[in-house]
């Protein structure tokens, strides 16, 4: 499905943390990450107010697909309030 790119990081450490969205951009970035072999941390979380739940769904299933692990960070917004 995806090419196999490589992209040459000046690094020692081959590690990395993802903000992961569920969308195109951050999704292709963990694919490149992984393909470089970065040991990626996948973090969600539920920043984008309007966007939460299609956002999670979008995680919660690729995250099956590539078989990568993830994890939730939840942040508060008291002033928010959702539509």
């Amino acid at each position: 499905m995806f090419q196999k790119e490589k992209v040459d990081f000046i690094t020692k450490d081959k590690n990395a943390i993802l903000f992961w969205s569920g969308g195109i951009d951050s999704t292709y970035s963990s694919i490149l990450l992984r393909n470089n072999n970065y040991a990626v941390k996948h973090i969600h979380t539920n920043i984008n107010i309007d966007q939460e739940e299609s956002e999670f769904y979008a995680v919660e299933n690729l995250s099956r697909v590539l078989d990568v692990p993830w994890e939730k960070l939840l942040i508060d917004f008291p002033n928010i309030k959702k539509t």
